[in-house]
């Protein structure tokens, strides 16, 4: 994070020179994988499936928050200078360095990846029943084990899921945005000299915000994980945001366009989006789900890496795209991406470790002096008349 915060400074410095700015911009990108190292610790630091669900989602969301509080950072000093917005990530990340340095902690030592798993027998199938150190034992039913060995052919078929869900989705932000609501509601009209049905402004707030809807999507997606399996949830993710792109597109294309579809247009991808963020929000936890202890920094960076590979990448061919054809050719490819990224992850559905949550059952044992003397199918008590006699009554049960 230090390194990250010389990065931004250098990219002020260097602001004249377009060449220099690249170099800077990229060195600090290289620097900037913290993403997946708190991931990876969450992981760590968790003990069953639906509270890691919940917090890798969590640590996602709250990333993609602060890239809108970025957003916000540049709209408000924009008026200082271009670059000026720099110096307030300066001080974020510098501050963000020092909590990391002295207050994060540790993974518990039973699950460091230090420690040899030598001693835990994990091939073994059998229930067990297990003690945590708050004395709920048994009262949590996602108790999780984690495998010996990496499944690299699963990660190979997520990360494709990955990638052809994360190409997919850049039909919904940026194009859907940049190149369809920004033309059709603004650009257009300024170029004919008309007054715009959204101004330049209002554009701006509407994309940073747009990542703060993705709260919704993080907080119900353990759930549905936890119900239907994050493999089904990332599909039928996949095939909504398709169907989403083409409901935008059919909004975007009615002419003339009028300030109830702009309202409609807005409404639409702000109620929408945060579901179709699920299918993005499943890869941490499917990657989580064949990832032994001491590799889970390694398969998240990959995941993370598959992320940003696919929005580099696929923002510029895209964009090549809309040059050489128009907006409608540009989404409707990028909804045969989704689906086809839906066809890819529905092959992960039948795996019985990406799909819903089996209610982990606790054996108790129950010890010689406590086992009952009598296991007929009978049960006894005293007699409760006034004879005196107590004499134990047998009834059938």
């Amino acid at each position: 994070m230090y390194l990250g915060a010389l990065g931004s400074i250098f990219k002020f410095l260097f602001q004249n020179n377009f060449f220099a700015f690249l170099a800077a911009n990229f060195a600090t990108g290289l620097v900037g994988g913290s993403l997946a190292v708190g991931v990876a610790y969450v992981s760590d630091l968790s003990v069953n499936r639906l509270k890691t669900d919940a917090e890798i989602g969590t640590t996602i969301a709250i990333s993609l928050i602060g890239r809108t509080g970025g957003g916000i950072l540049a709209i408000v000093l924009q008026k200082f200078g271009l670059f000026v917005p720099l110096w307030g990530g300066v001080v974020l990340t510098i501050f963000a360095g020092i909590i990391c340095q002295f207050l994060l902690v540790e993974p518990p030592k039973h699950q460091n990846p230090a420690v040899s798993m030598a001693a835990v027998d994990l091939t073994d199938n059998t229930l067990e029943d297990s003690e945590h150190d708050d004395g709920n034992s048994g009262e949590d039913d996602t108790d999780f084990r984690n495998p010996t060995a990496l499944d690299k052919r699963a990660l190979r078929h997520i990360m494709l899921g990955e990638l052809a869900d994360n190409l997919g989705s850049l039909g919904l932000v940026p194009l859907c945005l940049s190149c369809l609501l920004f033309r059709t509601f603004y650009a257009e009209f300024v170029e004919k000299g008309l007054e715009p049905i959204m101004s330049a402004t209002s554009y701006k707030w509407i994309y940073v915000f747009v990542a703060t809807i993705v709260l919704p999507g993080a907080a119900i997606a353990p759930t549905l994980f936890q119900r239907f399996g994050p493999a089904l949830s990332c599909t039928v993710a996949n095939l909504l945001t398709s169907g989403v792109i083409v409901a935008l597109l059919q909004i975007g294309s009615i002419d003339p366009p009028t300030f109830t579809t702009y309202c409609i247009f807005v409404s639409v991808l702000y109620i929408a989006f945060p579901f179709t963020v699920i299918s993005q929000l499943s890869t941490a936890p499917m990657m989580d789900r064949i990832t032994p202890l001491h590799q889970r920094g390694y398969v998240q960076g990959l995941n993370m890496a598959t992320m940003n590979f696919a929005t580099a990448v696929g923002e510029f061919l895209f964009s090549l795209l809309y040059d050489y054809t128009n907006i409608h050719i540009t989404l409707y490819t990028t909804v045969g991406v989704s689906v086809a990224a839906a066809v890819i992850n529905s092959g992960l559905i039948k795996d019985a470790r990406f799909g819903p949550e089996t209610p982990t059952i606790t054996l108790l044992a129950i010890s010689k002096e406590e086992e009952p003397a009598d296991l007929d199918i009978r049960s006894q008590c005293d007699d409760d008349d006034d004879d005196g006699d107590d004499e134990p009554i047998e009834i059938d049960c």
